[in-house]
């Protein structure tokens, strides 16, 4: 009866980890959404400058354009809050990377204190596992994006103010 509840007990604990799985998972698909909602609204905002930049070479000719120049204010106001968007993006990625590294440190620790498990249990931690590698891999590559975002948006503002300059 004792082994029936051991066994009932360690079912619950990997019916848990799963269901941290699938959130991380779930977060991470979210993240994924936003960062490609922040690419789009990146790529506009490169295009609106680049059509600015069109604009603004006559403007120079006739020492240029309050208008365009309001323009390209405006634009660069909208790149900085996009990174603003991004930078906080950013720190929910660290924070779900965190909080994967915790649950790989529970997930130790009830390894270590469980008894031997059995053929089934094994696979399915295996395959928790694996769930979180991909998950912590996935959150990796989303901050390596969104550094790589960061950058190009600094970029682009220092474009910018050149061009207000």
């Amino acid at each position: 009866m004792a082994a029936v509840a051991a066994l009932e007990g360690r079912w619950q604990e990997a019916f848990t980890w799963q269901l941290r799985v699938d959130e991380a998972e779930e977060k991470a698909a979210h993240l994924e959404l936003e960062l490609e909602m922040m690419k789009s609204k990146k790529e506009q905002a490169e295009a609106k400058v680049a059509a600015l930049e069109l604009r603004v070479q006559p403007g120079k000719k006739e020492d240029g354009s309050k208008e365009i120049k309001r323009l390209i204010a405006a634009e660069a106001e909208k790149t900085r809050a996009l990174e603003r968007l991004m930078a906080e993006e950013a720190k929910k990625s660290r924070q779900q990377e965190e909080k994967l590294r915790e649950m790989q440190k529970e997930m130790a620790e009830w390894r270590r204190k469980s008894p031997e498990p059995d053929m089934d249990q094994i696979g399915e931690q295996k395959e928790v596992m694996q769930k979180l590698e991909i998950s912590k891999s996935l959150i990796g590559a989303l901050q390596k994006e969104v550094h790589s975002q960061v950058a190009q948006i600094e970029s682009l503002l220092e474009d910018l103010e050149n061009w207000q300059e």
